[in-house]
């Protein structure tokens, strides 16, 4: 696939998976650490890609926030059909275009996050920004179901 291709595309759907806060496991005293983890998915049926993003602040190793939230788009479909490999077993997307579309993913989360803490006692916690070019740093192949 052309790489520098223009990819039409559209947000579809936001859908929060995950949401937690576990009070018990704040402390003032601890160092607070952030974990995230990206992935993704495709489905032919309807020409989408999905963003899956899963965040947690933990206090001495314990999580004290969880969300995990994807984001849905609908991809055009002649450049859907570009994914798809020659022997239709796999669908690679670009990690340019995968990058893009977690960066409006972790924006969603941003803002999921900011509502959810609002008028809360951790309305002090905010995400911040995420070099998603290490957890997607090369193009995305999916195998298909047979």
């Amino acid at each position: 696939m052309n790489k520098e291709l223009s990819i039409p595309f559209a947000l579809r759907a936001i859908e929060t998976h995950q949401f937690a806060i576990l009070e018990e496991n704040y402390s003032e005293e601890a160092q607070g650490e952030l974990l995230v983890s990206v992935n993704v998915g495709a489905s032919d049926e309807i020409c989408g890609v999905s963003i899956f993003f899963e965040v947690r602040f933990n206090f001495n190793d314990n999580p004290l926030i969880i969300l995990e939230i994807e984001c849905q788009f609908e991809v055009e479909e002649s450049a859907y059909k570009a994914f798809v490999s020659e022997g239709n077993e796999q669908i690679i997307i670009p990690k340019e275009f995968c990058q893009h579309l977690g960066v409006i993913t972790v924006g969603t989360a941003r803002g999921v996050l900011y509502e959810k803490l609002k008028d809360t006692e951790f309305d002090f916690i905010l995400l911040p920004t995420v070099d998603l070019t290490v957890q997607l740093s090369e193009d995305v192949v999916l195998t298909k179901d047979k």
